[in-house]
Parts: structure tokens; C-alpha cells; sequence
């Protein structure tokens, strides 16, 4: 897994969730009992239809190729674009930043990150932390980063999410 923004590599963070867990804790966002922890998958946040197409159909590398020539186009917004957009309201009172935290989960990997945090960059989404999985799923990290609300396109992971039991869930 790789953590870009929230200040864990790669190096630091091996695929086990027990040992993200541990180095989240010192993360902004950390403490449930005071930040809602908002996790979306890149799927949801940005129209990836195409490109999910062609990872289906030719597999990873042609995908990763596909994404390393586009890493300066910007992605379109998904279908839960507009629900986190809305939280940029939260730059108008900083109180509020603490309030809420959201964390960008995706199977992609860092290769494919860059174009996800052009994308996030370039429509001003205040993200601070981005899980790259490498292509595991996102649902085994929830409960490390202290996920309250799961937004993702993948029925399995909502399913997955729901029987591990510690977040609520919206499948968008």
C-alpha cells in the first residue's frame, strides 16, 4: 500500500492493515471520535469507465500504460464527484477540517496515482490522504484509517465492507 500525502510510504507501510493501523494513528483524521473519515474509491470520485474497460479486457500493464499517457488529462467526475466536492465548503472555516477528513482508496498504484492527484489537484478537492493498494482491496484499510462512510462503484467491496462491520456504506 501506498499512503501519498499522509505521510507514509510505501516502505514504511507493508500490504498488512494491522501495521497501517498503527502508523495512521498518528495521522490527522485519526481519532474517529472526532473527525468523520470520509473513504472514496477513485472509481466513484472520477469516470473511470474506460479505463476499467481496458484493465478488464487487456489486463494491468496496458491499463497503467494507458494511464501514465494520460497522466496530464484530467479525469471526469464519477458519480460521487459531486458530494465530495461539496466538502470544500470546509476551507471557509478551518474548525471544520478537523471535523472532516477525506481519504482517497484505490487497487491502483502509485504509477496510476499520479494522474488521480493531477485530477484531484486540478478541481481543487481537498483530499489529504491517498491509499494506493496495488491492487488489493481497499476494504481490509477501512477500519485502519478509521473509515464512518465508504463510497465506492465495486457491489463486492460494499458487501465486504459491510460483513467486516465497522463503517457504513453507500454503493454509488
Amino acid at each position: 500500500m501506498d499512503c501519498v500525502n499522509g505521510s507514509i510510504s510505501s516502505s514504511e507501510v507493508s500490504a498488512s492493515p494491522r501495521k497501517a493501523k498503527e502508523l495512521i494513528k498518528t495521522l490527522p483524521g485519526s481519532d474517529s471520535s472526532k473527525t468523520i473519515n470520509v473513504a472514496v474509491s477513485s472509481r466513484a470520485l472520477f469516470d473511470l469507465e474506460e479505463e476499467n474497460d481496458l484493465f478488464v479486457k487487456k489486463g494491468l500493464e496496458d491499463y497503467i500504460a494507458l494511464q501514465v499517457r494520460r497522466e496530464d488529462d484530467m479525469l471526469k467526475p464519477g458519480s460521487a464527484f459531486p458530494f465530495i466536492k461539496i466538502w470544500k465548503l470546509r476551507e471557509k472555516d478551518p474548525k471544520e477540517q478537523e471535523i472532516f477528513s477525506i481519504v482517497l482508496m484505490s487497487h491502483n498504484n502509485a504509477r496510476v496515482g499520479i494522474r488521480l492527484q493531477k485530477s484531484i489537484d486540478h478541481n481543487g478537492l481537498m483530499i489529504p490522504r491517498m491509499a494506493l493498494t496495488g491492487g488489493t482491496s481497499p476494504v481490509k484499510y477501512l477500519e485502519a484509517f478509521n473509515i464512518t462512510l465508504f463510497l465506492t462503484s465495486y457491489e463486492e467491496e460494499v458487501a465486504d465492507a459491510i460483513q467486516q462491520g465497522s463503517v457504513k456504506f453507500q454503493n454509488f
